[in-house]
This record gives C-alpha cells, structure tokens and sequence, in this order.
C-alpha cells in the first residue's frame, strides 16, 4: 500500500490468523476444519484482491459509509471494480473448497460470502477505525509522529485492520463450524 512493498507485519496480520487456527486445530486435534481455515484465506484474499482491483482499475474511490469521494489508498475507499476484486477473491477460496476439498455446496456458499463480508468489514473498519491526518485538507493513512490523528483510533494501522477483520471471520466461522 502507498506503493511500498510488503513488509512483516503485513505478512503477519494477514496469516496469523491462519496460523492460530492451525495451531489449535493441532493441539486440540480438530477434524474438519475446512471451512474454518478456508473462510478466513477467503476473507484474506477477498480484501487483498479488492484492493489490487481498485487500484488498477477502479478510478476514484468512494466512502464505504457516506459515498462521497475520498483520496485513493484512504481506508474506508470501495470502487465497484473494487467489489468485483472482493468477488473473485471470495469465490476462488470458495471453489478451491468444492473442488480440492470436495466441500458440500452450503458451506461452499458460506465460505464466499464469509470472505467477501470480510472485505466489507475491512472497509468499514478502516474507515471507523484506522487513523489518518489530514495533509492539504485531505485524510491520509500515511501518519506520522508529529501528525494529529482527526480520524480513528490512534496507533491503529491497516495492518491492525486486518488482523481485526480476520480474527473477526474466524470466530464467526468457528460459530458456524460448531453448529
């Protein structure tokens, strides 16, 4: 994001997750965890692929919550190119279940919609929660020590979005899981 390269606690925030539910799934030897794991990569996958959509093709973003118009790159920003990211994103995880993992069609259907409501929740997370200044009159995500926090929470980065969202998809997987 912001045209650098992807760092360790992006890496982190975005398996970790992952991690944690193979761990448990090992000390607690848990059997058909499928959807649980495949959930939360659909979920990861469906807000990375949002974002590279958007980006390339999406033209100006606009608030996930009041629609206007904000800067590219700002969390909280969709484009419906966007959207259609977030789809296929969703959808990949989804038939990598049914086929690979010969998964009924409820929880293939569960799975998509697990990893495309995870992108939405991202987007609105970052946008309640992510901190951002204000720099030539406009929000940015690019904050720095000495900038005053006029959005979110301050500390809170889309790394710690992420992390959020995710462990968020895990739990709700695990209640459906458990059923």
């Amino acid at each position: 994001k912001h045209g650098k390269p992807r760092d360790v606690f992006q890496v982190v925030a975005n398996s970790g997750p992952i991690w944690l539910l193979a761990v448990l799934a090992l000390l607690w030897n848990l059997q058909g965890t499928d959807l649980f794991v495949l959930s939360v990569m659909s979920a990861a996958l469906s807000d990375t692929l949002s974002s590279e959509f958007g980006i390339r093709w999406g033209g100006r973003p606009f608030s996930i919550v009041t629609g206007k118009s904000i800067p590219v790159g700002v969390s909280g920003g969709v484009t419906w190119v966007g959207f259609l990211g977030a789809s296929v994103g969703a959808l990949l995880m989804a038939l990598f279940g049914f086929i690979f993992r010969n998964m009924m069609m409820t929880d293939v259907i569960l799975i998509a919609v697990l990893g495309f409501t995870g992108s939405v929740m991202d987007s609105f997370l970052g946008y309640w929660l992510q901190e951002k200044a204000e720099h030539n009159g406009q929000w940015t995500d690019i904050v720095s020590s000495s900038d005053v926090v006029v959005k979110g929470v301050k500390g809170v980065n889309n790394d710690a979005i992420n992390a959020l969202t995710l462990v968020t998809i895990s739990a709700v997987s695990a209640m459906i899981w458990l059923r």
